[in-house]
């Protein structure tokens, strides 16, 4: 029995000096897609190569932004941000470009310093979605450090 916690324990260690990582990014499914974009009042869009794939009906795009902007949640009903460092409304346009023509708006999901999630904003994709490209804009110029997909977030 000792044996058995020992080795587990050694397991753990091991794993933790690794660097354990979530099963999503195992599985390649969660990956930084841009770096370095301005987003303004014109669409820019990215591609994706190779392109993503969400394996879940609720896959995530990631803005991570300066964590000096704080940013909070506007009226639910214009999913609007608001920057009161900048004492501004920040509307942020997010679509995915799939494989088949389709276009799926991302709505502002979740809040963090430094952190946007995008997340589907009529509720779910297609299981299996393949994503050629991604259309991004904003009602003000907002620095995008990172764009990170992921297309299985943890629940």
């Amino acid at each position: 029995m000792w044996a058995r916690r020992l080795l587990l324990s050694c397991c753990v260690s091991v794993a933790l000096a690794l660097g354990c990582r979530h099963p999503s990014k195992v599985r390649g499914t969660e990956r930084d897609v841009a770096a370095g974009i301005v987003l303004g009042q014109e669409w820019i869009e990215i591609a994706a190569d190779p392109p993503l794939q969400a394996h879940g009906h609720r896959p995530e795009l990631v803005l991570h932004h300066s964590p000096e902007l704080t940013l909070t949640r506007e009226a639910a009903a214009t999913d609007a941000l608001y920057s009161p460092r900048l004492d501004q409304q920040i509307r942020l346009e997010v679509e995915l470009l799939a494989r088949d023509g389709s276009v799926f708006r991302l709505a502002s999901g979740g809040l963090s310093p430094g952190r946007v999630a995008m997340k589907p904003a009529d509720g779910e994709v297609p299981r299996d979605l393949v994503v050629d490209g991604l259309r991004l804009r904003s009602s003000v110029p907002f620095a995008v450090s990172k764009l990170e997909w992921c297309g299985s977030p943890a629940r």
